[in-house]
């Protein structure tokens, strides 16, 4: 993934952000950003999708479960992942309670709200995220997801047979454009000094580079030579699968040595345990920037007695994570006058499965409860006393508090 344009210019700038600008704090803190544009109907987003090309991240919300509320504060004031959405058009959908609800996650193949699913200009799925964990926070479920390698490739061709076949996709529609350049510029612009001129003069040299090869592609298409064609084409992967990485790792070389990077490398790893989530995020980007420099002593961490610092390790050396725990949803307490209550749940049971799908997501029983009308019944097996128990309620809300616990 780092040889393609768009991630290898992304781990330049934040590199020339970080390094470059002299190791020192800013004595201004950076303008706020602006409140994020409101979402897309999901209709909007795809036809938008087909006209620039851009994959759709869709959200799925519900006013009804506190985690999905969750998600829209994150989103209006969480900057690390609003930037992390910027590749994306971001459509949302809302699950209302009842039938209703229970007619879009059937639709949509939505097992739990809130859920993201990332779906391609075309409107094919590409992936989606698992649901959220009770008490899991939405900000790092979703950086985990948009950093996955299955989003990085539906946003950034990772192999040159994969960019091949985008740039000439790109030039059948409308031929291709520098976004992903153009979208570096408001990282550019938060740089300070010599640093920020550097890297505004880096990036029109890639739109020069880029324009100019873009324009000899679409004359030859223009003129019908398919030969010319061809090898504009190949000028144009070469240019982005070797020119832009060769650029980046002369950049990441030219620090090699440097105490200040040394300082800052090492705290960076440091702060891969730190309590904070925020902090062991920025501390992953940071080091994801500078990998060439760091991939042995990352990869010497990866068995790290730390879970945070092993999961960081084995993202950053793209090697599968460390395995989650299976957990088990015992109920902590059940809310008077709730559908629970009112079914018999009692503080202790275990869900085990709804129907005859296993639960082990608190997220997943209670849409199931909360898409179902108040008229009908589903079955719910929970495990009291360490003996299986089939119960049925009504939907709404099924109003229990769950504990989750780690199986031995």
């Amino acid at each position: 993934m780092r040889d393609a344009s768009c991630a290898a210019w992304r781990q330049g700038a934040i590199a020339l952000g970080l390094l470059l600008a002299g190791q020192t704090a800013c004595t201004q803190d950076p303008e706020p950003s602006p409140p994020p544009a409101p979402p897309l109907d999901l209709p909007a987003a795809l036809a938008q999708a087909a006209q620039t090309g851009k994959p759709v991240l869709v959200q799925f919300a519900a006013d009804w479960i506190e985690s999905s509320a969750a998600t829209d504060r994150m989103l209006r004031e969480d900057e690390t992942c609003r930037t992390a959405m910027e590749p994306f058009l971001h459509a949302r959908v809302e699950v209302p309670a009842g039938s209703a609800g229970r007619a879009v996650i059937d639709a949509h193949r939505v097992t739990a709200v809130p859920c993201w699913i990332l779906l391609a200009p075309d409107g094919q799925e590409v992936a989606r995220a698992s649901p959220l964990r009770f008490g899991e926070r939405p900000e790092r479920a979703l950086i985990v997801f948009l950093g996955s390698e299955a989003v990085r490739a539906a946003v950034v061709p990772s192999t040159p047979a994969e960019a091949w076949a985008h740039l000439r996709r790109t030039l059948a529609r409308d031929g291709p454009s520098p976004d992903a350049i153009r979208r570096l510029h408001p990282l550019v612009e938060r740089l300070e000094g010599p640093a920020r001129e550097e890297a505004q003069g880096a990036l029109q040299d890639l739109r020069e580079n880029l324009e100019t090869r873009l324009a000899e592609a679409r004359a030859a298409q223009a003129a019908g030579n398919g030969g010319a064609l061809g090898e504009a084409l190949t000028a144009l992967e070469r240019f982005a699968l070797t020119d832009l990485r060769e650029a980046h790792e002369e950049e990441i070389a030219a620090l090699r040595g440097s105490s200040a990077l040394e300082t800052h490398i090492a705290g960076q790893i440091a702060r891969l345990a730190d309590p904070d989530w925020e902090t062991r995020i920025a501390a992953r980007e940071a080091l994801r920037a500078v990998l060439p420099l760091v991939r042995d002593r990352v990869a010497a961490l990866r068995d790290s007695p730390d879970a945070e610092t092993a999961f960081a390790c084995a993202d950053l050396l793209r090697v599968e994570a460390p395995p989650v725990p299976r957990v088990r949803l015992r109920i902590r307490e059940v809310v008077a006058g709730s559908q629970g209550e009112a079914a018999g749940v009692r503080p202790g049971d275990i869900i085990l499965a709804h129907g005859d799908r296993a639960i082990r997501l608190y997220t997943e029983i209670a849409t199931a409860v909360n898409t179902t009308d108040p008229s009908e019944r589903i079955m719910l097996r929970i495990e009291r006393d360490g003996r299986p128990l089939d119960i049925e309620l009504h939907g709404g809300r099924i109003g229990v508090n769950p504990l989750e616990e780690v199986e031995e």
